[in-house]
């Protein structure tokens, strides 16, 4: 056997070689490159998805935030103007029941002067047959 460096058979392997090499490259390596580039460009769509929903959300959270704060403030102020206006009612009840009570004092104290006076004209109508009866019953003992 009879080793030798045959060119004809190196040559052939170096073709087969290099349209092996071409082959790969067209099936292989470019479809494989171009799911890469795609791949990172889902990616990127990803990421600046991502980027856009975290900013909507710090924003949503935020105007969420404004918008508490204002309802609490709207909520203080009507419980203000509520209590305010209870006073206000109050304040005006309060006045009526004086006046009233002031009204029943005042007639209470009309009649009571008038049963008095009553009580007191009918004592002195009454004293002369009191003053008799009574001397009646002294001079019976």
């Amino acid at each position: 056997m009879n080793i030798s460096i045959n060119l004809y058979l190196m040559l052939v392997v170096f073709v087969t070689f290099i349209v092996l090499m071409w082959l790969l490259h067209l099936w292989v390596y470019q479809p494989l490159l171009a799911n890469m580039d795609g791949r990172e460009g889902s990616m990127q769509k990803d990421r600046q998805f991502i980027d856009n929903t975290t900013k909507e959300i710090v924003a949503s959270k935020q105007e969420a935030k404004n918008l508490l704060r204002e309802a609490r403030l709207q909520a203080d102020k009507i419980l203000q103007d509520a209590l305010q206006q209870a006073r206000s009612n109050y304040e005006v009840v309060l006045a009526q029941k004086e006046e009233e009570l002031n009204k029943d004092y005042k007639r209470f104290a009309t009649q009571l002067k008038e049963s008095k006076s009553n009580l007191k004209l009918q004592l002195l109508q009454d004293l002369p047959a009191l003053e008799a009866s009574l001397k009646l019953k002294i001079s019976q003992m």
